[in-house]
């Protein structure tokens, strides 16, 4: 219980801190919505009792007139407050959606690499699109709960009369003893705990139901997206992979996912049976109870007619608040989900130190690392020290630790033994922005967005324009983009503008290196940069790197080993060790991997040239 009011307290905390007004407004709703039905109550009770004696005209169009009234302004007021209600819960939706966000960037990158912190992420996402977000489902309890209440509250309010003679004997047998009403009140009380009980059971069997078919969901959604994207329409078209796709996700969802909803469907069925069965039951009571005072005459018309009325409502309003707080097995997980994401605290301490930019010296000083959930050290004792304004390569084959060097030098991971050192300083001593300076990076994965070419290069809408111009050349991109129609400004993909332009993989690649280029940091990484270009291309960018990284450490990884000897150094890694280094000259004559690597990609072309 007490784990539940932290939750409920902390939930309300953070929806008035993101939208101040709506819960105010879905307290005046619910104040609407709840005493309206009491109004034709109240005012058609009097008007059956002005009818059933001698009507007067002037009385009886003044209670239609008041009860019009009332009912068109409680109408008018709810009509005004349901749309900004909806806003409002709109708004709250963006902002859940936001703040996650928000974390999402300011996190390690190790806890995004976390699979069991992606699983968190993709259940908070599959909940938000399940139930339109924790804290819109919460306010909405909460007004329908507010709402019960507030007929709870006029209902007691019409009826006290009538529960006064329910306390006193008003006639012989146990219909008019006070008994009755205790019993009548044991059995709403009764039905109140069984409510709530089918209530959290259903809500409990949709969560866990909800769950199992997101999976499913889930996968459905990514092999559509693989029909309906066009990068692998040419695969799945070419190798008519759409029987197994279809097989793999719609037969899954069909059939897996149809025995889920179906089981899920009649147990929630079964719970509203029982529900309107108890409803029945107690709706049996209460007709009696007031039946056998008004058999006796101990009220009149208008009283019968109110009490009736409100009691009725009454029932209504406790089913609607047991019902609502019933619902919190399903919403107080999905509000977990959020506040385990928003409280995930990251591990990296930043420094407050500052280094010059100009020149920088990185040193790696006995380096072991392993990922979180590895058995395993993907780097052993790595040592070397990069020279300032050296030009260094690092090779080796896949899985030998290449890209893990990368990741440690830029401090997206922090060693588990040794340390980075850069210009002598400890790389977890200096501060996140000057880490962040530090470094223009190109990784193999590297994205680009549905912006323009420029916010692509510069990372912001203000770029300087013979910056970028210079960066776009350098990376030998400038002619494509000046032969576009609106240039630097010209949208990149139709996932946001239709008149987006597709480029091409190598062309992706060179905005990506004119992105690295842009930032202009001192320590330029380029991680398997040429990739997708064909070898006169490649030279040609390396030719145009070596001329603008001048001055600068750059560090190069590619599987080329050609494309490694303009460095003046080159690093050779295998299973996680550092196995050689050397300039190209002195390993290609020494007995070890680098030879061995070379003579089998010479040994590629010769056969080549050969045929």
């Amino acid at each position: 219980m007490i784990r539940y009011i932290r939750a409920y307290l902390r939930a309300f905390a953070e929806t008035v801190r993101f939208e101040p007004l709506l819960v105010p407004v879905a307290v005046l709703l619910a104040v609407c919505m709840g005493a309206k039905p009491f109004v034709n109550i109240y005012f058609s009770a009097r008007i059956v009792a002005e009818l059933s004696g001698t009507p007067e005209t002037d009385a009886l169009v003044l209670l239609v007139a008041v009860c019009l009234g009332l009912n068109f302004l409680l109408q008018l007021l709810q009509d005004a407050l349901t749309p900004t209600f909806y806003m409002l819960r709109s708004r709250l939706y963006e902002k859940e959606r936001m703040a996650v966000e928000h974390k999402l960037f300011r996190l390690d990158f190790a806890k995004l690499e976390d699979s069991s912190f992606q699983e968190l992420v993709h259940l908070h996402t599959e909940s938000m699109d399940r139930i339109f977000s924790a804290f819109v489902q919460l306010c909405w309890m909460f007004k329908d709960f507010l709402t019960g209440l507030v007929t709870l509250v006029c209902a007691a309010a019409l009826i006290w009369p009538l529960l006064r003679l329910g306390v006193t004997k008003t006639g012989d047998g146990f219909l008019h003893s006070p008994w009755f009403l205790a019993v009548l009140g044991l059995g709403i009380a009764v039905s109140v705990v069984v409510i709530l009980h089918l209530s959290g059971k259903t809500s409990r069997i949709w969560f866990h139901s909800n769950e199992r078919y997101g999976r499913l969901n889930r996968l459905f959604r990514r092999y559509r997206d693989l029909l309906a994207d066009y990068n692998s329409g040419k695969e799945v078209r070419l190798y008519n992979e759409r029987p197994l796709i279809e097989k793999e996700a719609t037969e899954q969802l069909l059939s897996k996912g149809e025995v889920i909803l179906r089981e899920t469907s009649q147990q929630s069925a079964a719970a509203s049976a029982y529900i309107a069965v108890v409803g029945a039951l107690v709706g049996f009571g209460v007709y009696t109870f007031i039946g056998a005072k008004a058999s006796l005459g101990l009220f009149d018309i208008e009283a019968l007619v109110r009490y009736i009325g409100a009691f009725m409502q009454m029932i209504s309003g406790i089913t609607a608040i047991a019902t609502t707080l019933g619902r919190h097995a399903e919403l107080l997980p999905n509000l977990e989900y959020y506040f385990r994401i928003v409280d995930t605290k990251s591990d990296m301490v930043y420094g407050d130190k500052e280094i010059a930019l100009d020149a920088v010296e990185v040193e790696f000083r006995d380096v072991w690392f392993k990922y979180p959930s590895a058995k395993d050290y993907t780097l052993r004792d790595i040592s070397l020290k990069i020279g300032r304004g050296e030009r260094l390569a690092v090779v080796g084959r896949n899985g030998s630790g290449k890209t893990t060097f990368i990741k440690l030098l830029c401090r997206l991971y922090d060693p588990d033994r040794g340390a980075v050192f850069v210009n002598g300083v400890d790389l977890r001593d200096l501060s996140c922005e000057c880490v962040t300076r530090l470094f223009s990076v190109v990784f193999q994965d590297f994205k680009l967005f549905a912006l323009t070419v420029s916010e692509n290069v510069a990372c912001g809408e203000d770029a300087d324009e013979r910056k970028l111009a210079e960066s776009l050349k350098s990376a030998g991109v400038l002619e494509r983009i000046e032969r576009m129609e609106k240039r630097e400004h010209t949208p990149l993909y139709k996932d946001l503008d239709r008149d987006g332009v597709e480029i091409s993989g190598g062309e992706a690649q060179k905005l990506a290196l004119a992105r690295a280029l842009y930032k202009d940091a001192p320590v330029v990484v380029l991680d398997e940069p040429t990739a997708a270009l064909d070898p006169v291309a490649e030279h040609e960018i390396y030719k145009q790197f070596n001329r603008f990284v001048e001055g600068k450490t750059a560090i190069y990884i590619s599987h080329r080993l050609s494309s490694c000897r303009f460095c003046d150094r080159i690093a050779v890694f295998r299973k996680g060790a550092l196995v050689q280094h050397g300039t190209h000259d002195e390993l290609v004559c020494a007995d070890g991997e680098y030879k061995r690597l070379w003579d089998a990609q010479a040994a590629y072309y010769i056969e080549e040239l050969a045929q």
